[in-house]
């Protein structure tokens, strides 16, 4: 829970604009997005809290819009997550089972840690050794 709760106050991590932007942070800006457009298909405005005492809203009229901004941000973390477990699995050379997300709960697409890599140069190196696991895989 704490390591979540750092992960969510990391804005490093969830940076989406500039030349500083990371995957993690487009990943943070599209989730919040779902949001967005899910509540308001609903027709639950999503509004800040000054906005709410003018219109003098009770609750459940409305969707706070940090608990919008804190559910994308849970998204990404989780996201985070599930690649360090991945990753790190992988490289004590200890085996890597699919994430809950598609073991479960059978999400249909999967993110892939390397792909949020953001450093150009260990990206292809990671290509690269992928390739070549691959091809060990289908040689056995």
């Amino acid at each position: 829970y704490r390591l979540t709760g750092s992960l969510i106050n990391a804005h490093e991590l969830m940076k989406s604009k500039g030349k500083d932007g990371t995957a993690y942070g487009k990943y943070y800006e599209n989730e919040l997005n779902k949001y967005m457009i899910k509540y308001t298909n609903r027709g639950t405005p999503v509004l800040k809290s000054d906005e709410v005492k003018k219109k003098k809203l009770k609750e459940g009229e409305y969707m706070p819009i940090l608990q919008v901004y804190n559910q994308a941000r849970r998204k990404v973390s989780k996201l985070f997550l599930a690649h360090l477990w991945q990753v790190w699995r992988e490289a004590e050379g200890l085996p890597v089972s699919l994430p809950y997300s598609h073991n479960k709960l059978e999400h249909e697409k999967m993110i892939d840690p390397w792909d949020m890599v953001d450093d150009k140069k260990l990206k292809k190196l990671t290509t690269a050794r992928n390739k070549m696991s691959a091809k060990k895989v289908s040689l056995k």
